[in-house]
């Protein structure tokens, strides 16, 4: 049994797919398997999740997977914490945003919302509009078109520790790099796609931001001597490999499985 892990944010969950069956990690499997048996392909992909969730899951759960190969699909999410108006190496400020993301802290209920008789009672009333509860708001977020030196030092660290882990439980390492893309007249929307969940750079700088988180994998893949899918680079990326900046549509998860597989199978081969 070969069994690979493909760990990252949205990106690698394939936040666009319209069932597993048509998400890259499962295409994936299916392109590693042909002609085979015994292959696994384990979606560890969460979207919202940074290099730090990354390296947390791998060390509580996903080691227990016993993955031959650990892949990291990473970089696009760990702008948004780099950016935080006072950066914090825990990441603190982007469990904070996802929180609120996720409606954690949407202001309380009034307290005769929480009575079961006076719901129930309402259930016999004509309908009503609900009242609409909004996220508390946020402050004027910081624009800073460059991120901190140590921001980048600290996606650094968790790549360092995402290796170290994997290796210390038996696995080889596939680093991958990753593209933004401004698609060819929607560069207005895609740059305000991107800066709603990225507080500092704008949506275009961010484009160029990332590539320093990019140059990142590659130094660091030479340095551990592992192996690295420099898809941002080696790719040829179209405008319509994406349904908005950062995540693929189903042909660009194609062109991205077949980049990936031989160089997977390769490493599942040791």
């Amino acid at each position: 049994m070969r069994r690979i892990l493909v760990s990252g944010g949205s990106t690698t969950f394939d936040a666009l797919a319209t069932s597993d069956a048509v998400s890259w990690p499962w295409q994936l499997e299916q392109a590693l398997a042909a002609g085979r048996s015994g292959v696994e392909v384990w979606n560890a992909g969460m979207p919202t999740w940074t290099s730090l969730e990354n390296v947390i899951s791998l060390a509580v759960r996903d080691v227990d997977l016993e993955p031959d190969v650990a892949v990291l699909f990473q970089a696009i999410n760990d702008l948004q914490p780099a950016s935080a108006a006072a950066f914090d190496p825990q990441y603190e400020e982007h469990a904070r945003m996802t929180r609120r993301a996720l409606g954690f802290d949407l202001e309380p209920l009034p307290w005769h919302r929480r009575l079961l008789l006076v719901e129930a009672v309402r259930g016999l009333l004509p309908v009503e509009a609900a009242p609409v509860h909004s996220p508390l708001p946020d402050p004027e977020p910081r624009r800073s078109e460059r991120l901190p030196a140590e921001a980048v030092a600290t996606f650094e660290r968790n790549v360092r520790s995402f290796i170290a882990l994997a290796r210390g439980h038996g696995a080889e390492v596939l680093l991958v790099t990753q593209p933004i893309r401004l698609r060819t007249g929607r560069v207005d929307e895609d740059a305000a796609y991107l800066e709603q969940s990225i507080p500092g750079p704008s949506g275009r700088s961010a484009a160029v931001e990332v590539e320093r988180l990019n140059a990142v994998l590659r130094e660091v893949a030479r340095e551990e001597d592992v192996a690295l899918a420099d898809a941002a680079r080696e790719i040829g990326w179209r405008d319509e490999d994406f349904g908005d900046p950062v995540h693929h549509t189903r042909a660009g998860a194609e062109k991205l499985v077949r980049f990936l597989a031989p160089r997977i199978d390769a490493l599942a081969a040791r």
